[in-house]
């Protein structure tokens, strides 16, 4: 009797086992954004056809995984900033990106804000260049990393935070 139960009991166990790790495996995204799946319910029981657009915003992923902001630049006389997006994912194709901006004096004031809207693809595992037009419309200030003007003319520095990026799935 004992060894019958006992039995029964390691069938009942490999069975859920085995389902759990079923449905572990079982993904509408593959490649590294498994793990953002599993987190979050209503992804891991839809599907996405991969003309699909979705959009992904920092709450329920970690962005960091998925895009990179850097090398933003504004020179004195630019009438456009500059700035590189990179795509660190493997399967999610970037259509557009929607970001705050703040610009901060030395003295750590807010010189101003603003939300940037984005439409710029960038391809899985690519970087591109992406401009906008400037919020320095007179050209009175620069970016505390370009070149240094001849003038005296006011250095700032940024602070980007990223609110949500709009992508698609792209099947290899």
């Amino acid at each position: 009797m004992k060894f019958l139960s006992a039995s029964i009991i390691t069938l009942l166990l490999s069975l859920t086992y085995n389902q759990t790790a079923a449905q572990r495996h079982r993904t509408t995204i593959p490649g590294p954004l498994r793990a953002i799946q599993d987190r979050t319910e209503a992804s891991a029981t839809c599907t996405v056809p991969s003309d699909s657009i979705i959009t992904i915003t920092p709450q329920a992923n970690n962005l960091d995984s998925i895009i990179r902001l850097s090398g933003y630049d504004k020179p004195i006389s630019a009438t456009r900033e500059t700035l590189h997006i990179s795509n660190l994912s493997h399967t999610l194709t970037i259509k557009a990106i929607n970001f705050e901006i703040r610009y901060i004096d030395r003295q750590g004031r807010e010189l101003h804000r603003r939300t940037v809207d984005l439409q710029h693809t960038v391809a899985p595992q690519h970087t591109e260049l992406a401009t906008f037009p400037t919020w320095d419309i007179q050209r009175s200030f620069y970016y505390i990393l370009s070149v240094r003007p001849r003038r005296q003319y006011t250095p700032y520095d940024i602070d980007l935070h990223i609110n949500h990026i709009s992508a698609t799935i792209t099947h290899r």
